[in-house]
């Protein structure tokens, strides 16, 4: 905490990293209604070689783990050597995918042996249409299911440690249908399920209206947590109140603020301990940034630790310190985790923050 509270003070750049996301591409075989990824085939990645190189890099400034994900990852056939660099490493690695090239026993075993420690799989409906429609291709659901099935045999077969997780996008057309997920999740053999209100802003289509934010917190909310604790989930309030509890909570949250502008009032660690890099090898602070704030740099002409500690990322940590920019209004990403920190850094104001109603860093 030292080191930190030295780089936020702006005495000395931060000296490690202490986790990375890694979009390995934006290509994806669905054509999610919330998503445009899939629009970017075109776009440059970065090769095998490079990316073994950037692993190499994060683990040498402390990195502990990398959250890889894309588009689908599982598009790009060298991401089982990636995931197994990143263990080679001693980094613990995570994927997220859509779970539907998970289609033969063999590749559920070659992604297990890889050493992924955890794997989240996106489920928004147990109902095939709906599903489907969502995530933009017939067959979808059975497709991804299969991939669990698969994973969760292989994983007690082979006694492996990997947690496998459920990713729920909650829109207007499913949000009624958490309950449903939560109990097909048990059965899976699922750790846990993780709600997350869809990300949209202007215009509302798909997200929820203030009125049925109050009926999910009026009948679904109740469901919710008696199946986590049925099933032995997590607990935490945002993963049964993703929406908040309160009138105030309602009318943010309806704007699809469903932070509760936290970052107004509460610095943002990121900066100093997280990094992001997209396919082709641009460096943002974290995943709501990247198209909304230009690049701190591109570590396929340069060093994961010349861009960490170069002006461009020195400039906005400065920035930070006064303000967050405009694209923090809506985050909801960080907040357990910098609540904690804020504790450790401050704990005689550490009282005054919050109860933790987002999703911890990476």
């Amino acid at each position: 905490m030292r080191e930190l509270r030295t780089a936020v003070a702006g005495e000395a750049p931060p000296t490690f990293i202490r986790c990375a996301k890694i979009k390995l591409t934006p290509r994806c075989n669905l054509r999610c209604l919330f998503c445009n990824y899939w629009t970017m085939n075109a776009c440059p990645e970065l090769g095998t070689a490079r990316w073994r190189e950037v692993i190499a890099e994060l683990a040498s400034l402390g990195c502990a783990k990398i959250h890889f994900s894309g588009g689908e990852p599982l598009l790009r056939s060298d991401v089982f050597e990636l995931l197994e660099c990143c263990t080679a490493h001693g980094m613990r690695a995570n994927l997220t995918t859509n779970g539907t090239l998970i289609n033969q026993r063999d590749v559920a075993e070659r992604l297990l042996a890889t050493g992924v420690r955890s794997v989240s799989i996106s489920v928004d409906s147990p109902e095939p249409r709906l599903h489907d429609r969502i995530r933009g291709r017939r067959g979808a659901l059975k497709a991804t299911l299969r991939g669990i099935e698969l994973l969760a045999d292989v994983r007690a077969r082979q006694r492996h440690r990997v947690s496998l997780r459920i990713n729920t996008v909650l829109t207007r057309r499913n949000y009624t249908r958490l309950p449903e997920i939560l109990r097909l999740a048990g059965e899976l053999g699922c750790q846990d399920v993780h709600p997350m209100p869809v990300d949209e802003r202007g215009p509302r289509r798909v997200r929820l209206s203030a009125g049925e934010i109050e009926e999910y917190n009026t009948y679904i909310a109740p469901q919710v947590q008696d199946l986590r604790t049925r099933y032995g989930f997590p607990e935490a309030q945002l993963l049964v109140w993703p929406f908040g509890t309160t009138e105030a909570d309602r009318k943010l949250s309806k704007h699809g603020c469903y932070a509760r502008r936290y970052y107004k009032r509460h610095l943002c660690y990121a900066p100093w301990l997280h990094t992001f890099i997209a396919w082709d090898g641009a460096v943002y602070l974290c995943c709501m940034a990247r198209g909304k704030t230009p690049p701190t740099g591109n570590v396929a002409g340069q060093r994961v630790a010349e861009v960490f500690t170069g002006q461009a990322y020195e400039t906005i940590r400065g920035q930070f310190r006064v303000a967050r920019p405009k694209v923090c209004r809506y985050c909801d990403n960080f907040i357990l985790e910098n609540q904690q920190i804020e504790a450790s850094l401050a704990p005689r104001s550490s009282s005054s923050a919050p109860a933790a109603d987002a999703a911890p860093l990476v």
